[in-house]
C-alpha cells in the first residue's frame, strides 16, 4: 500500500515539473528581454562623398541622408543597431567609357541602404551617452542622373541624359554602374535625452563600374542629427 503511494506521488511531482519547466524557462526568456533596451530613432543629416579613381576624374559628391535606426542595448552595454536610410549626392564624375568611344558624366545617386553595427555605450555625465561602433553597410542603388555623349551606330554624334545604373534607351550600347554597393562603416555616437548627434565613415569596398575604372570606390563622411524615442 505504501509503495502504491510512494509511486502515485512520484507521478504527481513528475507531471507537475513537466508543468514548471516549461514555465520557468518562458519567465527567463521574459526576464532576459526585459533586461534588454530597446530603441528607435529618426535621424537626418549632411553627407559628403568622394569615389576614388585611376582613369576618371572624380570631384566631390555632396547631398544629405535621412532615415530610421532601431537598436538594442544588453546589460553589459553592448549595442547592436540597424535601419533603413536614404542617401541622396550631388557631384561630378566624368571621363571615357572604354571599348566603346562614348564619353559620360555623373551628376547624381540616390542610394537605399542597410547599415548594421555593434558598439560599446559609455555613460560620461549624468544623461550623456557615448557610443563607439563599428559595422558594415549594403545599398542598393535607385537613381544614377547622368549623361552620355559620342557617336551612334550611324557614325551620328548625339548626347543624351542617360540613368547610369541602368540600360538607358540611347543611339549607342554601354554597360551600366553597378547600383549595388557594400562596405565597412566606423564612428560615434553622443546622446543627450532624446537627442543624439552622429559621426560616421564609410568605406565602401565594391567597384561601382570596374570596366571604365579599377578604382571607383566611395568613401563618405556623415553627420547626423537625431530624435530617440524610448
Amino acid at each position: 500500500m505504501h509503495r502504491k503511494l510512494f509511486i502515485m506521488q512520484s507521478i504527481i511531482m513528475k507531471m507537475k515539473a513537466k508543468n514548471v519547466l516549461p514555465a520557468l524557462a518562458g519567465t527567463m526568456l521574459v526576464l532576459q528581454a526585459s533586461a534588454q533596451h530597446w530603441g528607435f530613432s529618426l535621424q537626418a543629416g549632411y553627407l559628403n562623398n568622394h569615389i576614388t579613381a585611376q582613369k576618371l576624374t572624380s570631384g566631390p559628391f555632396e547631398g544629405f541622408t535621412a532615415g530610421a535606426t532601431a537598436d538594442v542595448t544588453f546589460p553589459c552595454r553592448l549595442t547592436c543597431e540597424t535601419g533603413l536610410h536614404y542617401r541622396w549626392m550631388r557631384g561630378t564624375l566624368k571621363g571615357p567609357m572604354l571599348y566603346n568611344g562614348l564619353h559620360f558624366r555623373l551628376d547624381r545617386m540616390d542610394y537605399l541602404q542597410l547599415p548594421l553595427a555593434v558598439g560599446y555605450r559609455f555613460c560620461p555625465m549624468p544623461h550623456f551617452t557615448l557610443t563607439p561602433k563599428i559595422g558594415g553597410y549594403v545599398a542598393l542603388g535607385l537613381k544614377a542622373d547622368g549623361w552620355i555623349e559620342g557617336t551612334d551606330h550611324y557614325q551620328q554624334p548625339f548626347g543624351a541624359a542617360a540613368d547610369l545604373f541602368r540600360h538607358t534607351r540611347i543611339p549607342a550600347d554601354y554597360r551600366p554602374f553597378n547600383r549595388f554597393d557594400s562596405g565597412i562603416l566606423t564612428g560615434v555616437g553622443l546622446t543627450y535625452r532624446h537627442l543624439g548627434l552622429d559621426v560616421s565613415y564609410q568605406l565602401g569596398l565594391t567597384h561601382l563600374a570596374a570596366t571604365y575604372d579599377s578604382r571607383l570606390q566611395q568613401r563618405s563622411w556623415n553627420i547626423s542629427l537625431s530624435y530617440r524615442f524610448r
